[in-house]
């Protein structure tokens, strides 16, 4: 009997069920989040370019400004923006709440202009960290960005 079993070939799993499993394992995992919230989590690259500034004392032009969208919808839009040295989240909305935005875990205060325009400055180009993680809600949905920074010339 020992030696049977010792010869009995090795059985491989039901494919059929370890895609069933997969799936199942995917699905559970929707269960944690809350049922109001959308989650989206989004991994971008954006290029940011190096900038002399040296004895500079002109005008912004519009050839110096670089922006990167994030996320854009009617009533929303937000963006990364490099100004010259300077790196910015860009959150322009006429109606909507936003209720919270987290750089990196840090809460940060927004303070909205007139036009609807919130710049929220996250660094100068040549110390900004390589990645960044920004997590807003809006109208009570949850987007998670993850932001990975590539030097250019710098």
């Amino acid at each position: 009997m020992h030696q049977q079993y010792l010869n009995e070939c090795v059985k491989e799993p039901d494919p059929e069920y370890l895609v069933w499993k997969k799936n199942e394992i995917l699905l559970a995992g929707y269960l944690g989040y809350a049922v109001d919230r959308i989650r989206v989590k989004e991994k971008t690259e954006i290029d940011l370019f190096s900038y002399r500034k040296a004895a500079d004392d002109r005008g912004l032009m519009l050839s110096e400004i670089e922006a990167h969208i994030l996320m854009k919808t009617e009533a929303f839009s937000m963006a990364i923006v490099q100004k010259r040295d300077k790196v910015f989240l860009r959150n322009v909305s006429a109606k909507i709440s936003q209720n919270a935005l987290y750089i990196d875990g840090h809460q940060i205060k927004l303070k909205k202009k007139s036009s609807g325009v919130c710049d929220v400055p996250i660094g100068y180009v040549d110390q900004i960290a390589p990645t960044i993680d920004v997590y807003t809600i809006i109208n009570d949905e949850a987007y998670l960005f993850g932001i990975r920074f590539c030097k250019k010339g710098i």
